[in-house]
């Protein structure tokens, strides 16, 4: 649109200039015909003048002659004279209907520049808008100009598309570039998974192989607890039967441990209907089952005994001296028949008030001392 109003501005500046050259040859002939009714009108008087002094002389025949040939040239001039205000008549007219087309082309040119600028305040419009909505250039959208498109006949689809794109909202014009972004970013965690799920199966090998090897170390390890379990509970005891028992799951290595234990003449099953002594007598001998699994260099033991009576504490303390060769125990106790098979004694005592002391005394050089006096 603003090309087409760009050449009709051009026309009607070439139709301007071309009217304005005709006024001003219209111009320069109406000076030459005044210039010439001057020099006519000069001419005029100055042969009145001579016919004036003819007449007043009375002169011959040939003089009349010549008045009357002056006299028709006058005639003549009269007619030219005529013709020619005739024709400055029409130049005049002729001069009006110019003025009135450059009026008329002066008026075309001014709306023409109006709405070629308002075109391109509405171009300039139309291109930020299209820029804005839609990330384009004027210039890219003239790849996709379609020459015989009809706009009117094309306005109840382009509402239609409208309705369509406000129901689909915000429209982002980076929705390209995005979906690249995202689908690299999907193949990288596509990748990223496919690691993890193969180390995951990696780890829960691992994790079957080795609960396969721990139910076996287990189930072995077991079975020589329990068979120390009755050896160690039948040595407390003096006789009775006892052992270990998995209860609860398939799974050895999620199922529970349940005691039974008959001390000899009780009939007795679990730990519940035990006496105090008893329950601790049996844990005893659990916790001798499995040093004698696996000897321990160190064991604290924080008066376990307690609960037993002295027959039971004086065989608990034997029992435990067995184990001394290889396992070196500290036991924390207030029962003598523990403390008279110790190795060593130590004990704090406070002979003045608030100062307390450690006090040991070495039982094996106390006795040979003994023995030599």
């Amino acid at each position: 649109m603003p090309a087409e109003i760009r050449t009709e501005i051009n026309a009607l500046n070439q139709d301007f200039e071309r009217i304005t050259a005709s006024i001003n040859d219209a111009q320069t002939n109406l000076k030459v015909s005044n210039e010439l009714v001057s020099k006519n009108n000069a001419f005029i008087e100055a042969e009145q003048e001579k016919v004036d002094q003819i007449f007043k002389s009375n002169e011959n025949v040939e003089t009349r002659e010549k008045l009357e040939a002056i006299k028709k040239k006058q005639d003549e001039q009269d007619i030219e004279k005529i013709r020619i205000q005739e024709k400055m008549r029409q130049i005049d007219a002729q001069k009006e209907g110019v003025m009135g087309e450059i009026n008329s082309a002066s008026e075309k040119k001014y709306k023409a520049e109006n709405e070629l600028s308002k075109l391109e305040t509405d171009l300039q419009m139309l291109s930020e808008r299209i820029h804005e909505e839609y990330g384009l250039e004027y210039k890219d959208c003239l790849a996709m100009k379609k020459e015989e498109f009809d706009f009117t006949s094309a306005k109840p689809e382009i509402l239609r598309l409208k309705r369509e794109i406000q129901k689909l909202g915000h429209v982002n014009v980076n929705a390209i570039e995005d979906i690249k972004a995202v689908y690299e970013r999907y193949d990288e965690l596509s990748t990223q998974l496919n690691d993890l799920e193969q180390s995951k199966a990696d780890t829960l090998q691992a994790i079957n192989e080795l609960a396969t090897e721990m139910s076996q170390i287990f189930e072995e390890k077991f079975n020589q607890i329990n068979e120390n379990f009755k050896v160690t509970f039948k040595e407390l005891f003096g006789g009775g039967n006892a052992h270990l028992e998995l209860v609860g799951s398939e799974n050895i290595l999620e199922a529970g441990i349940e005691i039974n234990a008959n001390p000899p003449g009780k009939k007795l099953s679990g730990l519940s209907p035990m006496s105090g002594g008893e329950k601790a007598l049996t844990a005893i001998a659990i916790l001798f089952a499995i040093l004698k699994l696996k000897p321990m260099p160190f064991c604290l033991l924080d008066e376990i005994e307690a609960a037993l009576d002295d027959a039971n504490v004086e065989r608990f303390a034997q029992y435990l001296h067995r184990f001394s060769g290889t396992t070196q125990f500290i036991v924390i106790t207030h029962r003598k028949p523990t403390m008279e098979l110790a190795d060593s004694l130590y004990g704090v005592t406070m002979e003045e008030k608030g100062i307390s002391k450690v006090v040991s005394v070495k039982l094996s050089e106390a006795i040979k001392n003994a023995k030599e006096a």
